[in-house]
């Protein structure tokens, strides 16, 4: 009898090794998901991945650890994600400027393919930009039609902080100048929002363009003063706040985006659930809540196709701007 049970356990003993790598498969995600941000603590992009951390832990079970790595306009972290396993645990939210700018301004200092090594799950926010300038350094500045008159009255003196050459912000700062017919001098500050404060309340610079979650404190304080909305449309949390396209200067300026990206050698069935996950915890109540507060707007894409054609004509309009705007990589 012993016999027969062994001989009966080798005949199925081929079968049993073909289904235990299937059966003993982890189901995804089983263990923490890590996102890289290109921007430090406290950055817009940091907020919103801190969030978002948040919710996906609730869809998911899993904690979500986010990890800053900023620096090289957002290359640094996207060598990070390439160099973990691409099993789906790394991904990391990246913005406009990283996204759509870098892979072609700064293609040369790649050492992979951006187009073809990394690949978008989902949009995930815009975030309404304003135009801040201090009372105290500008104090007769009211209006963003100020703040162009003044610059063309004092050519050359007035100083706009972005976070870094090449930055979306900087080149709407030089079409500013195109359109207005005035000399601005650029102040690239890669700390982000924090060192644009500092530099507006100290004097150091004039104007920048920030999301309201930076600087929501300081304008309720009277310590910076929005003068234009950078939406086409007027922000409805502020709005006595008129749109750059209502004074005058519609088309140049953008909302600054967030999406969500992993290596493209993840497979296809992660990928879709990265999408479920990411796309689900962007309709949790209390994410959408807390973003409300901060004026930032969830924006999911419909599918993993349409977040791909939404990267591509970021990709292409930005291609547009960069041969409008010649960036001195140098200044």
């Amino acid at each position: 009898m012993k016999r027969a049970v062994l001989g009966a356990l080798a005949m199925l003993w081929p079968a049993m090794m073909a289904v235990t790598p299937a059966s003993a498969q982890e189901k995804f995600p089983s263990r923490p998901i890590k996102i890289i941000v290109p921007f430090g603590p406290g950055s817009a992009t940091d907020v919103t991945a801190r969030t978002l951390g948040e919710a996906m832990k609730t869809v998911t079970g899993q904690q979500v650890i986010v990890e800053n790595k900023p620096g090289a306009f957002g290359i640094i972290s996207m060598d990070e994600l390439l160099r973990a396993k691409p099993d789906g645990y790394t991904i990391t939210l990246q913005n406009v400027s990283t996204a759509a700018i870098t892979p072609q301004l700064h293609k040369k200092r790649f050492s992979f393919d951006f187009d073809k090594m990394i690949v978008p799950i989902t949009r995930v926010v815009e975030l309404p930009g304003f135009f801040t300038v201090s009372p105290k350094l500008m104090p007769d500045i009211k209006t963003w039609t100020d703040l162009v008159e003044w610059s063309k009255k004092n050519p050359g003196k007035m100083r706009y902080a972005t976070t870094g050459v090449g930055a979306f912000t900087h080149f709407e700062g030089e079409m500013f100048q195109i359109k207005a017919g005035a000399k601005w001098e650029h102040i690239p500050m890669k700390e982000g929002p924090p060192s644009f404060i500092k530099g507006i309340l100290a004097g150091d610079v004039h104007t920048a363009s920030m999301t309201m979650p930076s600087i929501a404190g300081l304008i309720q304080a009277g310590q910076l003063l929005p003068i234009a909305t950078i939406s086409e449309t007027r922000v409805p949390e502020y709005p006595n706040i008129p749109t750059l396209k209502e004074q005058g200067f519609g088309g140049i300026a953008t909302n600054n985006w967030s999406a969500m990206y992993t290596s493209s050698e993840v497979p296809k069935p992660i990928l879709d659930e990265l999408f479920r996950i990411v796309t689900a915890a962007l309709a949790d109540p209390a994410l959408v809540a807390n973003y409300k507060k901060q004026l930032i707007i969830p924006t999911p894409s419909k599918s993993l196709a349409d977040a791909k054609a939404y990267q591509v004509s970021e990709m292409k309009h930005w291609k547009e701007m960069m041969d409008k705007v010649k960036i001195d990589l140098e200044n």
